[in-house]
């Protein structure tokens, strides 16, 4: 995503110091949720959703900390865990290793966040 924006050392009204300028943003990288309180992680989990055995893809900054995602059924019990996030990523595909999710059946996503920031996820 391209922003283009005119800095100036005046008011908004008078050009002085100014210039045009170009900033750049990735994908889904606006907003993101964090850990309140960075000592302990951060749990961001879904209302529940029809699982379609497609793929999970996430937009996040890991580096230096992880994100695992978890999918559990709506009574709380684990069905699968995904490998770590690794680093900064736009729109990566979450890998569940062996766990195998229940297609069709109403699950929830549980986002572990330690020392991340989870900015987006799509579910195809």
């Amino acid at each position: 995503m391209r922003l283009y924006y005119a800095p100036s050392n005046n008011i908004h009204d008078n050009w002085w110091d100014g210039l045009f300028a170009l900033a750049t943003m990735r994908p889904g990288g606006f907003a993101g949720y964090v850990a309140a309180d960075e000592a302990r992680p951060a749990v961001v989990e879904t209302e529940p959703v029809v699982w379609t055995g497609g793929h999970l893809r996430v937009t996040a900054d890991a580096d230096g900390g992880a994100i695992f995602v978890q999918i559990v059924r709506t009574d709380g019990s684990h069905i699968g865990t995904s490998e770590p996030v690794p680093g900064t990523v736009t729109d990566l595909p979450v890998v569940f290793g062996h766990d195998s999710p229940a297609v069709g059946a109403p699950v929830r996503l549980r986002f572990k966040l330690r020392g991340a920031k989870l900015f987006s996820f799509t579910a195809a």
